[in-house]
């Protein structure tokens, strides 16, 4: 099939890119390269560097390629960084999606899949986040990926188009050394960098309501969230019947402090974590109910936390 990954030379986007290639689909990537890195993707990858908020471009790139499906990886996506910056959050996140979602439905594109977030639940009292769960952002960055699901939604319930959200959670870990995360506002990478200065790694907020004081997370391996956007897309090509909203996780939480000792751990360092205050827009606990998936699209995750550590580095 011909496929077109926004976001491609991103992180997630360029492991979903990868897979997509291993099964012999035709791929183009587009992507502004404000933080995707053109070296991710592999010489058989049709690149165009845009950005998903340009309407021109946008409607002249689905009316040239004439995409069978979509996945759309394409966001900002820093919850603190929201909270500084909340328009272009909206920008991007809310209405670059829907001139993705629009184009997508005026140029027949059959399939499409997008990326959203569990930072839709916000600080939800349950412990385990299931898909019923009644979602309340609680940044610019929650919401833009709510408005982005509703905007997929309304194309869906007018048949426009066949898809469906996957809600990652903490997406870490690599497939590929060239893949590996380098954002400056996630965890794996900033213990890494950490570590490999000498420095201690930073912990925010050691009073939250956990068993440790620190923020638990569910901690996903990226290959395993690439993984289910190929699976989901088989079962939506196969005429299935698949729900609205997906979580993507492994139903297991870890705690921020726990993570800073498997790397102190795999490192061998004698380093000890700093501490600094909590970061706005940061709910205490956030873990999928992953049933959902598991029963509907046969899609369970396999790596486990030892894992996503070893293979970040």
């Amino acid at each position: 099939m011909k496929w077109l990954v926004t976001g491609g030379a991103g992180y997630i986007g360029s492991h979903v890119a990868h897979l997509l290639e291993e099964e012999n689909n035709e791929v183009t990537v587009i992507d502004n390269l404000s933080s995707g890195l053109r070296n991710r993707l592999s010489g058989d990858t049709h690149f165009i560097e845009a950005d998903i908020r340009d309407e021109r471009a946008i409607k002249k790139i689905f009316s040239d390629n004439r995409f069978e499906g979509v996945m759309h990886l394409a966001a900002l996506k820093s919850p603190e960084e929201s909270v500084k910056n909340p328009e272009i959050y909206d920008q991007v996140n809310r209405l670059g999606t829907l001139n993705v979602i629009s184009n997508s439905a005026a140029c027949g594109v059959n399939y499409l899949v997008q990326s959203s977030s569990s930072s839709i639940y916000g600080d939800a009292s349950k412990n385990e986040l299931a898909e019923t769960t009644f979602p309340q952002p609680i940044s610019p960055y929650g919401k833009s990926k709510l408005d982005g699901e509703v905007a997929l939604n309304k194309s869906v319930e007018s048949k426009l188009i066949l898809g469906t959200s996957l809600r990652f959670f903490n997406v870490v870990g690599s497939l590929k050394s060239n893949l590996q995360d380098t954002s400056s506002f996630n965890l794996f990478p900033k213990v890494i960098r950490a570590i490999q200065s000498n420095q201690s790694p930073v912990i925010y907020g050691r009073k939250f309501d956990t068993r440790d004081g620190t923020c638990i997370r569910d901690y996903v391996h990226v290959g395993d969230v690439a993984r289910a956007h190929l699976q989901v897309a088989k079962y939506l090509i196969s005429g299935n019947d698949v729900p609205k909203a997906l979580n993507i996780g492994t139903g297991r939480g870890s705690s921020v402090l726990e993570i800073v000792t498997e790397f102190l751990r795999q490192t061998d360092s004698s380093l000890a974590p700093r501490y600094e205050p909590p970061r706005e827009g940061d709910p205490g606990v956030v873990i999928a109910n992953c049933n959902l998936a598991a029963d509907s699209i046969n899609f369970i995750s396999k790596f486990d936390l030892s894992n996503m550590v070893e293979s970040s580095f």
